[in-house]
């Protein structure tokens, strides 16, 4: 009884510190408990240092994870428990998109600092570039419903604030942050419920 009120105590002080530091967990699935597998909506994060300061490149991973959507306030928290540092540092997030509508998506990004975007493999958004706060968008790219594309997104921080927004506007609609339910990890990602 004791050991189960202290596993219960430890797993209560780890979700705690998991919400803290920004980043997300979820239960990992598992098959013996259920016959279906689970889908986890959300994106592989790799997360990187760059090789100097201002080099704006990939230079050593330092983590992996999983990231629910990229919509992000400040990335501070989340850089620094990933890298060890907050600044020249660099991220890519992979997985699949799966629109729920079928016609031209408008992508755009605002952040600080330089950003790409490649849906379907095709370069969409290229703002590799030091500033903050300039908000890039896409030409409107054709979707359509319930089919998968692969979604690719790098991100520099050099130094100072960070934050990161990728928006859609879906056919009919206006423009918002894209939803956790239309994202999914890359193939070949197996995610453990860690982060």
């Amino acid at each position: 009884m004791r050991t189960k009120r202290l596993r219960d105590r430890l797993a209560l002080l780890l979700a705690a510190a998991l919400g803290v530091a920004g980043l997300a967990a979820v239960p990992a699935a598992n098959a013996a408990d259920d016959h279906d597998t689970a889908e986890i909506h959300g994106l592989k994060g790799e997360y990187y240092t760059q090789s100097a300061p201002g080099a704006f490149d990939f230079h050593e991973l330092k983590a992996t994870g999983f990231d629910p959507q990229l919509d992000f306030n400040t990335l501070e928290p989340r850089l620094a428990f990933a890298t060890g540092q907050s600044d020249d540092v660099s991220v890519r997030w992979t997985g699949k998109l799966v629109p729920e509508k079928t016609g031209a998506h408008t992508f755009s990004i605002i952040g600080d600092n330089g950003f790409r975007l490649w849906i379907g493999g095709q370069l969409a958004i290229d703002h590799w570039v030091d500033d903050w706060d300039r908000e890039q968008t896409a030409q409107p790219i054709e979707l359509t419903a319930g089919q998968s594309y692969d979604i690719k997104l790098e991100y520099f921080e050099h130094y100072g604030g960070s934050n990161l927004h990728l928006r859609w506007t879906e056919p009919g609609g206006s423009k918002e942050a894209i939803p956790q339910s239309a994202f999914r990890l890359p193939d070949g990602f197996d995610y453990n419920g860690a982060t």
